[in-house]
């Protein structure tokens, strides 16, 4: 486990803590009411059996990251992108109505839903494809948008622009991507603190990392090494 012996232990120890609040299970108290006490560097080797999962693939590493966006409660030429809570009619596994439906024909409007106007910018488009603190979506599933700019010859260096300016072109490629997320207000989270994740906790940064629960169980540490360049 190269580089074990400079890993902050502590930093990783609270990472465990803070998820803690959102583990059940007898086995999972356990290890919780441990991590509370004084441990030494060996706490994760203690408690936990190692077990080792590798590939020879090529594959893509990416990390995540929490954008802070401006907002208006009401809309104004500045803030004219709506984002809202999950309407009643949005329902598991169904579909319900498209973004064009959302956006340029305000369906939203005057139903007394809970909803922020944001900027046009680049991370607007990000919102609505990572979503994070998603509280739901209409049913379909997320098209990409670039074939599209691709197909109109805008330059392959400049789509994010196309979506950051939003051109009336651009718009209108938009409003083609029939997928649409909902959200859910999270006002009891410190600002001190990251993002809220699939338990309910908040994220720590550098020290959470983003799972397959058909492989990994939510909660669980892993000791993490790749090779390759940043870009």
């Amino acid at each position: 486990m190269d580089g074990k012996k400079n890993m902050d232990h502590g930093d990783t120890l609270m990472a465990l803590k803070e998820a803690c609040g959102g583990l059940g299970g007898f086995e999972w108290q356990q290890i919780c009411a441990i991590a509370d006490k004084k441990l030494n560097s060996n706490f994760f080797e203690t408690i936990f059996q190692t077990i080792l999962i590798e590939s020879t693939e090529h594959a893509p590493f990416t990390s995540h990251f929490e954008p802070e966006l401006e907002g208006s409660l009401t809309p104004t030429r500045r803030f004219r992108h709506l984002i809202s809570v999950v309407p009643h009619e949005v329902s598991s596994g169904g579909i319900w109505k498209t973004r064009r439906d959302f956006e340029k024909n305000q369906l939203l409007k005057g139903r007394g839903l809970r909803w922020l106007w944001l900027k046009a910018s680049r991370l607007y488009s990000f919102l609505q494809i990572h979503g994070p603190g998603c509280g739901g979506a209409n049913g379909p599933s997320y098209r990409s948008i670039d074939k599209d700019l691709v197909e109109q010859e805008a330059p392959e260096n400049q789509i994010r622009d196309w979506v950051q300016d939003y051109l009336e072109l651009g718009q209108e490629i938009m409003w083609n991507k029939p997928a649409y997320l909902f959200f859910r207000c999270a006002e009891r989270v410190p600002a001190h603190k990251g993002p809220l994740g699939a338990k309910n906790r908040s994220l720590t940064s550098l020290r959470t990392l983003a799972i397959d629960p058909h492989f990994v169980t939510l909660g669980a540490p892993i000791w993490l090494e790749k090779g390759g360049q940043c870009r």
